[in-house]
């Protein structure tokens, strides 16, 4: 098992473990230091973002994960990454920061999303813009999906104080704080 900091040495390179949750609780990038090029995984695409969802088998606050592994990759003198989907590219620190944008507009849209009233999670989903449709013409998968990312924003924002929640006949609703709707 890794954790994060463990050197593996294999071949000409040695890889740094580098631990960041979000994308999957486990989730690990391999920096090569010496020769300044980054194994990103799932964790930095180059033009996609990857799906950071809160369901059954992943607790906690993965966005809240998601960002603060986004945040300790900055710091890295890096000159290639090398994702797991896409292509390679160089600029690691411009991609954090569009990555990060893109997750603050995404919060910004869920609060507008939740408006005035009390919404559940699936009724913030349907409203959201996805780039690949809406939520009611998604496959299943996708909007399992769709609902899962559309939690862990909310979530996100609950503990940041943006948003608050509450239970009513057993369903879970989302509020701005104060708004007694």
């Amino acid at each position: 098992m890794l954790w994060g900091g463990e050197r593996l040495p294999i071949g000409r390179f040695e890889f740094e473990v580098w631990w960041t949750p979000g994308h999957s609780p486990g989730h690990i990038c391999f920096l090569e230091r010496e020769k300044q090029f980054i194994l990103t995984g799932d964790h930095v695409l180059p033009t996609i973002t990857p799906n950071v969802s809160l369901h059954p088998q992943q607790q906690g606050n993965p966005l809240g994960d998601y960002i603060a592994s986004l945040q300790r990759l900055e710091k890295l003198d890096v000159k290639t990454v090398l994702p797991a989907h896409e292509y390679t590219f160089t600029d690691l620190h411009g991609r954090l920061r569009s990555i990060e944008l893109h997750h603050e507009e995404r919060l910004n849209e869920m609060i507008a999303c939740v408006g005035t009233g009390a919404r559940t999670a699936y009724e913030v989903a349907a409203r959201v813009k996805w780039a690949t449709g809406t939520l009611a013409t998604f496959s299943p998968w996708m909007r399992r999906a769709a609902l899962g990312e559309t939690l862990s924003h909310l979530e996100y924002l609950v503990l940041e104080n943006r948003l608050a929640k509450f239970m009513e006949n057993g369903v879970q609703y989302y509020k701005k704080p104060g708004n007694d709707n």
